[in-house]
């Protein structure tokens, strides 16, 4: 008796099997040990990537800080030179006459956010130093104007350190 091809087709559907005797792609699974193996697998990784990846955060975070207190003191610098020119030049001084200004003058358009949220330039309010955590940079100012205080918090491993910004120098003191 001869083997037909529909017949022979049919049986090997039934039995859920490829002529060859091996499984359909659709109906092959993942054993026991091999799901095991991949979670562990998973778990070292996650066990070693996660805390490097925390301290590159908090690096950056530490970095983002520390380029915000630096930027402040160069940006200060400047207008107090752009200040003095204007009046060698006979033209009225824009030098801000607030604390309050700063801010804006520092982050004009609010783009730039302390690591733990919130604005990154604040002028200091009345307390002597209000820090919240956030890592923003404070701007204080006498109303002399003859000079001004750039804050940097203590954050994470940063110490805090206060900067006097005069129109000739820059005097840094830890705090």
């Amino acid at each position: 008796m001869k083997n037909h091809p529909t017949r022979d087709r049919r049986l090997d559907a039934r039995s859920k099997h490829c002529p060859d005797g091996t499984l359909p792609l659709s109906h092959r699974a993942f054993s026991l040990i091999e799901l095991l193996i991949t979670i562990a697998v998973i778990g070292v990784v996650s066990a070693i990537a996660m805390p490097a990846y925390t301290t590159y955060v908090q690096t950056a975070n530490m970095s983002k800080v520390n380029a915000a207190y630096e930027n402040a003191i160069r940006v200060i610098r400047s207008e107090f030179q752009k200040a003095e020119t204007r009046v060698s030049m006979g033209l009225p001084s824009t030098f801000p006459a607030h604390k309050k200004e700063w801010p804006d003058i520092l982050n004009p358009d609010n783009s730039i956010e302390a690591p733990g949220g919130g604005p990154m330039y604040s002028h200091l309010g009345k307390k002597k130093v209000d820090w919240d955590g956030t890592g923003a940079i404070r701007i204080a100012m006498p109303k002399s104007a003859e000079y001004v205080r750039v804050f940097r918090p203590a954050y994470l491993e940063l110490k805090p350190l206060r900067a006097q910004v005069y129109p000739d120098r820059v005097d840094v003191k830890e705090l």
